[in-house]
């Protein structure tokens, strides 16, 4: 990444029309940090930096936006303007969003990450950019997360937190500036019960009511009366009775218990709240609000969410949802916006959910970060265009194995409840299909506010009958195809013999094929390694996945872009067990299947 150092005491010019400024300044995300309310502590939207992720009830993830980094999950660099399914990530209870990468904690107590992982960000112990997620290494008993720009915070159930990835300025807390790609221990902290990362400064709550501070202090934003940079954490001088904390650029902000909010750090677009532009490093309060039960902010701006479901906003204009560009010194409503649940700010941009599950969005919107269809800057909430995920493509095998799929289509991002069509006249959310040929099936959801989207899923059909009557199993023996009942195959696999043909496996399709070739592994059957051979005929997005006999998938050997040519794939297979498994390509709108044999 390229960044430009702007003086940060100067008056930043605003010229909405700039779409490139996005790529010159230093962006910040940060996703509020609550204790106050249970609704609000499930963290169910989150602001990156130019990126969007919603978190729904049943534990499923969407995301939208910027997607260079892979920071959307979907198993590509695509930019989405409307929301699109994280890969494989279920029973999440919290999201966090950073500069160009994104965490997820789930109900088990472990964090998952993807996107960018130059800076170790991601945790799994490597520099890798991930477009999936992974696991970061070693943490457990997880009740809470949040992203820095290019760093992470994760607060345990003991009190303690962990943090890993960029440390050039102390921001991870362990009294140095080494980068860790893996989780270490913040100093001295205990009885933590909330946590909040920023641009290169960080922030926890005790159960006290004390909060502390560290990392990069040039404006005072860790609130020590100072302007030096901490490797570990100090206390915020002044504050207690804590309940909220929350982190943008350069600028800090706490909820007290009597619902004031309390601000220090930058201030030079009135991002503080108090009435000026001045600059603070000790804690100030903002000016007019009560009962405020949540805070979120982004890189120049602030905002706030009341006791009764509405939000306010302050700070830089153009990004607080009031219908103007104006600068706000002091906060104001956003407009239109009531029975609101959770609140996140990106660098530019406003996120809300409402009790409804409904999200809205304002702000910046160059790369769709809006969820609304469009690139348009929106200077008040729109709500979210609804999206389908039906899941990822299916194989099913003809002779043995199941012989019939199950099929769920999840929708999101428009108003609940949901109505769903399917191309075979279905009206459930799931549904059992029994293919003879590969299909495509297609599902339309409407929601409540009648707008609808829609989403395939291809089942490839792999035919292994064979007999006079289909009835038999086609077995590769000792090089020769024979046929056999469905319940001598077992015998067959664990003699070495091969499920279905000597041959690449038959597809039962119409759809062509040609423009891409996958191989038979070899050697087939193996043990423990074989390699896997696929020819493109130009650049593309690729994935190759391995699955189990019942459909479970069970490794990603490839996933992100390859220039045309051969390519040939290692898997290594040393922790299955023996038994059959498919091996499918996906490249563009083309499907290729094949299956190999794991003997041991």
């Amino acid at each position: 990444m390229i960044y430009s150092i702007i003086n940060i005491h100067n008056t930043i010019a605003r010229a909405m029309n700039i779409r490139n400024r996005v790529l010159t300044l230093l962006i910040l995300t940060t996703l509020t940090s609550l204790v106050a309310t249970q609704d609000c502590w499930s963290q169910s939207v989150a602001g990156g930096g130019a990126h969007s992720l919603v978190l729904y009830p049943t534990g499923a993830v969407s995301a939208t936006g910027l997607n260079d980094w892979g920071q959307l999950g979907d198993g590509s660099t695509t930019n989405r303007t409307t929301l699109v399914r994280v890969t494989e990530l279920n029973g999440v209870t919290a999201v966090s969003a950073g500069q160009h990468f994104s965490l997820a904690l789930k109900e088990n107590g472990t964090v998952w990450a993807w996107g960018l992982g130059g800076h170790g960000q991601l945790g799994d112990g490597t520099q890798t950019t991930r477009l999936t997620p992974v696991q970061v290494s070693g943490l457990s008993g997880v009740t809470a997360i949040s992203c820095g720009q290019e760093y992470s915070l994760a607060l345990k159930n003991d009190g303690t937190v962990w943090a890993w990835g960029y440390n050039g300025e102390g921001e991870l807390g362990d009294g140095s500036t080494v980068w860790r790609v893996t989780p270490v221990q913040v100093s001295g902290l205990a009885g933590v019960v909330a946590i909040a990362g920023g641009w290169r400064h960080s922030l926890a709550l005790k159960d006290d009511g004390t909060v502390w501070a560290w990392g990069l202090n040039t404006d005072g934003q860790l609130g020590d009366g100072t302007t030096t940079t901490k490797l570990s954490p100090v206390q915020v001088a002044g504050l207690c009775g804590i309940t909220a904390i929350s982190v943008g650029w350069t600028h800090s902000l706490a909820v007290k218990a009597d619902g004031t909010v309390w601000a220090w750090g930058l201030n030079v677009n009135g991002q503080l709240g108090d009435g000026t532009t001045t600059t603070r490093p000790t804690p100030v309060q903002v000016t007019g609000l009560s009962e405020i039960v949540a805070t979120s902010a982004g890189r120049y701006h602030s905002l706030a969410k009341r006791a009764d479901g509405t939000v306010r906003a302050w700070g830089v204009g153009g990004e607080l949802g009031d219908g103007s560009t104006v600068t706000r010194l002091t906060p104001v409503q956003v407009l239109g916006l009531s029975g609101i649940t959770s609140i996140s700010s990106g660098a530019e941009h406003g996120l809300a959910m409402k009790n409804d599950e409904s999200v809205y969005a304002w702000g910046a919107n160059w790369f769709g970060q809006l969820g609304d269809g469009t690139t348009d800057w929106r200077l008040t909430p729109f709500q979210m265009i609804p999206t389908v995920d039906a899941g990822p493509d299916l194989t099913l095998t003809l002779g043995y194995g199941d012989q019939s799929k199950t099929i769920t289509a999840v929708a999101s991002g428009g108003t609940p409840p949901y109505s769903y069509m399917w191309s075979t006249n279905q009206t459930t959310a799931s549904i059992t299909v029994s293919p003879m040929l590969t299909t495509v099936y297609t599902v339309t959801i409407t929601d409540a506010s009648n707008r609808t989207a829609t989403d395939n899923v291809t089942v490839t059909v792999i035919d292994w009958r064979c007999g006079i009557q289909n009835n038999k199993v086609k077995i590769c023996h000792n090089g020769h195809e024979i046929c056999v009942d469905a319940s001598a195959v077992p015998a067959h696999l664990e003699h070495g013999d091969n499920l279905g043909s000597c041959q690449t496996p038959k597809v039962e399709s119409n759809t062509n094929t040609s423009n891409f070739f996958l191989s038979q592994n070899f050697p087939n059957p193996f043990n423990p390694t074989t390699t896997i051979s696929y020819s493109l005929p130009e650049r593309a997005v690729v994935q190759l996945r391995v699955y189990d006999l019942i459909g479970r998938e069970i490794a990603v050997l490839v996933n992100g872009e390859r220039e045309a040519g051969v390519h040939t794939v290692l898997f290594d297979a040393h922790a299955l067990d023996a038994g059959v498994y498919f091996y499918r390509l996906f490249a563009g709108n083309e499907v290729l299947s094949g299956a190999m044999t794991l003997v041991k």
